[in-house]
């Protein structure tokens, strides 16, 4: 699956306060506008589910002597699939591509591995 198939799909599922536009149209605001801000949901819901999962590895890296089980794999990939959502949710909004990330992504790594600053810190190095 690719991410451009994947954010598609994942768009059909969301779902988002419809209070907001219940209440945004008694005020006079546009649904254009409403719009332009649905990002705002999937935004806040990233950084709980990045959370959940941080929880599930912590617990399980405690209770292991620092491994990670197999048998957590699942609850782990489950969770990065919440986290996955939630940002192709914004790129969905955003009118941008998980593709374009990903692919942008691998050229700015290869760069820095070309250039030799791969380690370091700071967007630009």
């Amino acid at each position: 699956m690719t991410f451009d198939t994947y954010q598609a799909e994942a768009h059909k599922t969301a779902i988002y306060p419809v209070g907001l536009l219940h209440k945004a149209s008694r005020y006079g605001v546009q649904l254009q506008h409403i719009k332009k801000a649905a990002w705002m949901y999937p935004a806040l819901l990233l950084p709980s589910e990045v959370g959940e999962l941080m929880s599930h590895l912590q617990k399980a890296f405690r209770d292991n002597d620092g491994e990670l089980p197999e048998d957590k794999r699942q609850l782990f990939i489950k969770e990065i699939g919440d986290i996955l959502w939630a940002l192709a949710e914004i790129a969905t909004c955003l009118d941008m591509r998980l593709d374009d990330a990903a692919e942008g992504n691998i050229a700015k790594l290869a760069d820095r591995a070309r250039r030799g600053t791969l380690q370091g810190s700071g967007d630009e190095r």
